[in-house]
């Protein structure tokens, strides 16, 4: 494998399974942290109205109250939301497709670029590429069925 300095690359299979394996061999009462959440949603609706009321507030602010503001508490709120949408992506916060996909799109609301849609299609692609496009793996990876990735690589007309 050619050294590439832009990550950290390696020949060995992704390290979360491997790491959550050990944890939980470790600790066996943190299985039932693991899965969907959809407690989560209100994390999202409260960050989205904290983001929006924040606005509201420093709307008629000088302008470096309205940098600082945004600069020390709308960063994490960004971050936060972020960090949702990816939940959202793995399907983590409801059974539904569909109302993951929206709470993607309400996570999004206050961010400057919209990226929740578009973040599974690359988010999937990167999993690909990243395991040499094993659909086994990838699937494992990504917590759907092989139809599933199947269907999302036909979708996103996703190539090799």
């Amino acid at each position: 494998m050619e050294h590439k300095k832009d990550f950290v690359h390696v020949e060995y299979c992704e390290p979360h399974r491997i790491r959550t394996k050990e944890i939980l061999k470790q600790f066996p009462d943190i299985r039932k942290l693991i899965g969907k959440n959809p407690f989560t949603f209100f994390a999202i609706l409260g960050l989205v109205g904290f983001q929006m009321g924040l606005c509201y507030f420093v709307s008629d602010q000088s302008w470096w109250i309205v940098v600082g503001a945004a600069y020390l508490l709308g960063a994490f709120a960004d971050h936060a939301l972020f960090v949702m949408i990816h939940e959202c992506s793995h399907r983590l916060i409801f059974k539904s497709p569909e109302a993951n996909r929206l709470s993607g799109i309400l996570a999004n609301v206050p961010l400057l670029f919209p990226s929740s849609v578009s973040f599974e299609k690359y988010h999937i692609k990167r999993i690909l590429d990243e395991v040499k496009w094993n659909k086994v793996e990838a699937s494992h990876i990504l917590e759907i069925t092989r139809p599933t990735l199947n269907a999302k690589i036909e979708k996103y007309n996703l190539v090799q």
